[in-house]
């Protein structure tokens, strides 16, 4: 996307996001890049409004022509199924929401890599579905599994393991599984007090849900 069209749906105006997407697909077509681009943008601007029957449509809409346009396993096609997923996640809507995350995360690994911020975060949500199903167990597995490939990937130091252990020690914590939470959090605080310092987002962020885990036997996310 060019620079300009950057500044231009960034701007904070609500309403130009979709302007502009019907306009480029009346003038480009729904296969040009930029309009491709628009939709993406309208996609996150409805969903900030919570107009998520909106944002789920144009979402489908855009993994539909970036199938086409660019392929199943380009990036920007893998990251449009994973926002649509959590499109579905807003509405609570577990089932849709999993048909989408489930190929997002894999072809986030593929084309990411294991370790990687986006890969971790998809791998988080569907996480969260699986628990809103009933499948506690299946979703903190799926986290382990996530932990374990950074940690063997990246080493125990690595921010990519240190994110995919918290989320894994949040939702045993929200699955009433304290005492493992609590293990797990004193682990990542004695690392990144060690590695990152004292005054570390991370290391304060972990603290913090440390403490609220002693306290409330849950930690806020």
């Amino acid at each position: 996307m060019s620079e300009q069209l950057h500044r231009i749906l960034n701007n904070g105006d609500s309403h130009l996001p979709l302007q502009l997407t019907d306009t480029f697909k009346r003038v480009l077509g729904l296969d040009h890049e930029d309009t491709l681009h628009c939709m993406s943008a309208t996609t996150l601007n409805l969903s900030t409004q919570n107009r998520h029957d909106e944002a789920i449509e144009m979402g489908k809409l855009l993994v539909e022509q970036r199938n086409k346009v660019l392929g199943s396993e380009h990036p920007d096609t893998l990251e449009s199924i994973h926002d649509l997923g959590t499109q579905y996640m807003a509405q609570e809507r577990w089932d849709e929401a999993e048909q989408q995350l489930r190929p997002s995360l894999k072809g986030l690994k593929q084309v990411h890599g294991q370790a990687s911020a986006f890969t971790i975060q998809c791998a988080r949500n569907l996480a969260c579905v699986l628990q809103k199903q009933g499948h506690f167990d299946d979703g903190v597995e799926l986290l382990r599994a996530t932990m374990g490939d950074c940690r063997s990937l990246c080493g125990d130091e690595h921010v990519a393991t240190i994110a995919s252990s918290k989320f894994l020690a949040l939702m045993l914590a929200d699955g009433g599984r304290v005492q493992d939470a609590e293990t797990l959090l004193k682990e990542l605080l004695e690392i990144c007090s060690r590695v990152r310092g004292q005054d570390d987002a991370w290391t304060r962020g972990i603290a913090e849900n440390l403490a609220a885990c002693q306290k409330n036997g849950s930690p806020p996310p």
